[in-house]
């Protein structure tokens, strides 16, 4: 099933609410036209993740909302950046929905190109194939610190896109506290900002630090970490294999 809009990612009721407060707020102080409803939406998206980057459920709503409002406003290369943030940050159990739109993405910036774009997407679930391919054959004889340490297959059609790192960069550094809900925000922002290494090594100290009983979404933090240096899929996968096996 494809990812039409953001509402496949869920949309939490609390989000609902304050988008609609927002909205209405704005336009009854006159400030919000017609034609300026989208620009006020996608800036409230991005006052949004920076709102809640501790839960990675809101975030890909949110992502999603605003790669919505960017493609419907005849701004494709920047609901590409998005796409390619959404999959950075994505749950391992919603990469797939990020993987299409990012295809959907690429295929929108090609039009407004006057391009086809169906090789760049050709060569995109290539890299994919492939990444899972070479993965397969590390995870038979690695141990997770292993696999973390060997250099996994990368894409080169996410390597040509250019993500700003700000604003979350600069969000990140003011999670400075050692609980995990701002360890956690601050490896969301990390990864946001394009910082996959940075966010592991976070993710990496909550993990070691934790006396949770279940380490699941620990190893998921890591995991998705993974999955947004490589650019594929593969390794990443791997490495959730191995980690579920010692829980």
């Amino acid at each position: 099933m494809q990812m039409r809009t953001s509402v496949d990612f869920g949309k939490p009721a609390w989000l609902r609410l304050a988008f609609g407060l927002w909205l209405a707020v704005w336009g009854w102080c006159g400030a919000v036209s017609a034609g300026e409803v989208q620009d006020v939406r996608i800036q409230a998206a991005e006052h949004g993740i920076l709102a809640v980057p501790h839960s990675v459920d809101d975030l890909e709503y949110l992502l999603g909302m605003r790669i919505q409002e960017l493609r419907a406003a005849g701004r494709p290369e920047e609901a590409l950046v998005d796409a390619k943030r959404l999959f950075l940050v994505s749950s391992m159990a919603h990469t797939g929905q990020a993987l299409k739109m990012v295809e959907r993405c690429l295929k929108a910036v090609a039009a407004s190109r006057g391009e086809a774009g169906a090789e760049t997407q050709r060569r995109f679930r290539q890299e994919q194939r492939t990444g899972a391919a070479e993965a397969a054959g590390k995870e038979v004889s690695a141990t997770l610190a292993e696999l973390l340490a060997r250099p996994g297959a990368r894409s080169a059609v996410l390597d040509a896109i250019q993500i700003p790192p700000e604003p979350y960069l600069t969000a990140a550094a003011g999670f400075d506290g050692t609980d995990e809900a701002s360890l956690t925000a601050r490896g969301n922002l990390l990864l946001l900002a394009g910082r996959p290494r940075e966010a592991q090594k976070v993710f990496d100290a909550l993990l070691q630090g934790t006396d949770a009983a279940d380490l699941r979404g620990y190893f998921e933090n890591v995991a998705r970490t993974v999955k947004a240096e490589d650019g594929t899929i593969g390794r990443a996968n791997a490495y959730a294999r191995m980690a579920a096996k010692e829980l």
